[in-house]
């Protein structure tokens, strides 16, 4: 009696995340070979004021050839029925298919993440900047926080006890060459130094507030550590193989695999009919053996022991099998 085979089957909703694994697959290759094609200034044209990469345009052809031949040539190197041979050649295939999309899926993960880490740079110096421009322009505050307001040292000035010959003299206290004059006008130029450090305060009151506020609308990001960063690189490969994985070998994940009986499964009772063959002697082993050529290129198998032997009466068991393994 002959074994069982078997046949695969693929259930209707498995295709979902087979299809949305192959064409993820897909876009990656053929969006990271564009990217290399694109570098050929040479193979660019325009259209429509667009650049066009015909050398990316190959490419991308090129990466779709190879992610569809792909999960075939996994098919096929598992598939049980096939031929050794195209099982052995189709391993090889997938095995170099599935090193070129993993490596083309692991590159754009790398890329996005080198690309984050970049942002997360440049919010890190942004913080760094503002916070240093805060905490400059808050000490700077707290330094004048004695300071009267600009009004208060104008009305001071403006009462300042000052000789008015004096004031004459020295155009205003601005031009003080003797002693005695600049003993007079002395209260005036201290307040003239206190309404600077007023004005200074008016400026800084108003940007101190605004540098507090950009501050607490800005959050550091956190560095990350070199386990994290080790970690990164590591998922960027295993997230790549897994898409490429099931891309590649999803049917056969999902398939399912049906026992198929043999087509002739009483075969032995009752005889096949084939096309007449004269008589021929027992021991002819010739004819015994083009018969069971005959039956094999007719039914697809060997006969069994007792459908030569009603063939050719009087032939044993053993030179039955013996015919038949020579055929």
């Amino acid at each position: 009696m002959q074994p069982n085979s078997t046949r695969w089957r693929v259930p209707p909703l498995a295709w979902l995340p087979i299809a949305l694994a192959v064409a993820a697959e897909t876009a990656s290759n053929a969006l990271r070979a564009y990217g290399l094609g694109a570098h050929l200034d040479r193979f660019t044209l325009s259209v429509d004021g667009q650049a066009v990469s015909v050398a990316g345009g190959v490419l991308v052809l090129a990466a779709i050839a190879v992610s569809l031949s792909q999960a075939r040539a996994a098919w096929v190197a598992l598939t049980p029925s096939a031929p050794a041979r195209q099982r052995v050649v189709s391993g090889l295939a997938a095995a170099l298919l599935l090193a070129i999309s993993v490596s083309a899926m692991a590159s754009h993960i790398l890329e996005a993440q080198r690309a984050r880490t970049a942002d997360e740079g440049g919010a890190r110096g942004r913080y760094d900047r503002a916070k240093a421009a805060h905490d400059k322009a808050a000490g700077e505050l707290a330094a004048l926080s004695g300071v009267r307001s600009i009004a208060d040292v104008k009305a001071a000035l403006d009462a300042a006890p000052v000789p008015r010959t004096v004031f004459v003299r020295t155009k205003q206290c601005t031009d003080v060459t003797r002693d005695d004059s600049f003993r007079d006008c002395k209260p005036i130029l201290d307040l003239r130094q206190e309404m600077g450090r007023a004005i200074r305060k008016a400026e800084l009151e108003p940007e101190a507030k605004t540098l507090r506020d950009e501050l607490a609308r800005t959050e550091r990001p956190e560095e990350a550590t070199a386990s994290e960063q080790a970690v990164s690189g590591v998922w960027a490969w295993i997230m790549g193989l897994g898409v490429v994985f099931v891309a590649t070998f999803g049917a056969v994940i999902f398939a399912r695999v049906d026992a198929v009986p043999p087509a002739n499964d009483n075969a032995a009772a009752v005889p096949v009919p084939l096309s007449p063959i004269p008589p021929v002697p027992p021991g002819d082993s010739g004819s015994v053996v083009d018969w069971v050529r005959e039956f094999r290129a007719h039914n697809g198998r060997r006969p069994h022991i007792p459908e030569l032997q009603a063939r050719f009466p009087g032939t044993s068991k053993t030179t039955a099998w013996r015919r038949c393994k020579a055929a």
